[in-house]
């Protein structure tokens, strides 16, 4: 789904002038986001996963392979299909620039005050200027909804959940208890964010989004007559 997320964004730069005048939910892929999962235009429920790293270059070739076969026997033994997914999304560095600030005022020492002074300004070029980000890791699942009535959605919805809570032990287990992985599943407000990160990157840092409510429709021409803000049960 995040591809399809990407593509869509490349197409709307692409198509900018034949899209003029379409508003983003009408444009954007994602039906409703609700029980912890998106519902797509295209009638399918998707549930994301982070899951935490290792670090390969600690390790010995022994301990590698090992890693290497454990992944195998895990995408072995999957059952359905199955999307990974690294993303770069955006580090914001505001309190900690703050914070600075704040040492640097009541600071005597003036070396102290030159090093925070440095500190400040070197984490306020690297916020502006987009330099310093965190790579996250996502597994993603989906289940399609046969039929277009509520206990279609709720057949649909039991079976990935089922599924998720299935996968998310088999993520957590991979390893053994030689190697720890984390992994939980994103809830409403997690899968927010995730999206305004590949629609407005520089929101995502400054103003995530911290609630789960759809804003009002905005048209070109106004709103539209029958736009309402509806809240996301979490």
């Amino acid at each position: 789904m995040l591809k399809a997320l990407q593509n869509y964004l490349i197409n709307r730069a692409k198509n900018k002038e034949q899209q003029t005048d379409l508003s983003a939910q009408d444009a954007f892929p994602v039906e409703d986001i609700r029980d912890d999962v998106a519902v797509t235009k295209d009638n399918r429920l998707v549930a994301v996963f982070w899951i935490s790293t290792i670090n390969l270059d600690l390790m010995s070739l022994g301990e590698q392979s090992y890693v290497f076969d454990s992944f195998e026997a895990f995408l072995a033994g999957l059952d359905g299909n199955i999307q990974f997914e690294n993303v770069a999304q955006p580090v914001n560095l505001q309190d900690y620039t703050r914070m600075l600030v704040q040492k640097h005022e009541v600071e005597e020492n003036e070396h102290k005050r030159r090093l925070q002074a440095s500190y400040a300004l070197f984490a306020y070029d690297h916020q502006t200027h987009n330099k310093i980000f965190k790579k996250e890791h996502y597994v993603i699942i989906d289940q399609k909804i046969i039929g277009d009535d509520d206990l279609a959605y709720k057949d649909a919805l039991d079976e990935l959940n089922q599924r998720a809570k299935e996968l998310e032990e088999r993520i957590r287990n991979m390893f053994g208890r030689d190697f720890t992985l984390d992994c939980y599943r994103l809830t409403n407000q997690q899968l927010m964010y995730l999206f305004q990160v590949f629609y407005n990157y520089a929101a995502a840092m400054y103003q995530p989004i911290e609630e789960a409510y759809v804003p009002q429709v905005i048209r070109k021409g106004g709103e539209k007559p029958d736009a309402k803000v509806v809240y996301i049960a979490g």
